[in-house]
């Protein structure tokens, strides 16, 4: 799914700005089945953020967890999850708009 207005490269190529529903459990707790997540496709990949990937065809959501001379680790949080090594041309985008259990943005009750 793209924003209105957003232009859409080749998907090999990444998006300018994609929006994706989680469908999978392998990020949770932190990221749960139905949540939205904005990804964009300027931005570097780099250790330690959500990421989204063209892998064996299909489109995957995962956290980097390392990366070098050009290839990424990628993983989800929940043991038994697929875990996968891409090229840095796999990556459509990375995350930018989404909320989580670690990098909270609620406001105080009150």
């Amino acid at each position: 799914m793209v924003f209105a207005g957003a232009e859409r490269r080749e998907p090999s190529m990444g998006c300018l700005i994609c929006r994706r529903r989680v469908v999978g459990v392998s990020l949770a707790p932190a990221i749960k089945p139905g949540q939205k997540i904005v990804f964009v496709g300027w931005k570097k990949p780099r250790v330690g953020r959500l990421v989204l990937a063209r892998v064996e065809g299909r489109e995957v959501i995962k956290l980097v967890t390392a990366q070098k001379r050009g290839l990424l680790w990628l993983a989800g949080s929940l043991d038994g999850s697929a875990n996968y090594q891409v090229e840095a041309a796999a990556i459509i985008g990375v995350a930018v708009g989404y909320n989580n259990a670690y990098e909270s943005t609620r406001r105080p009750a009150g």
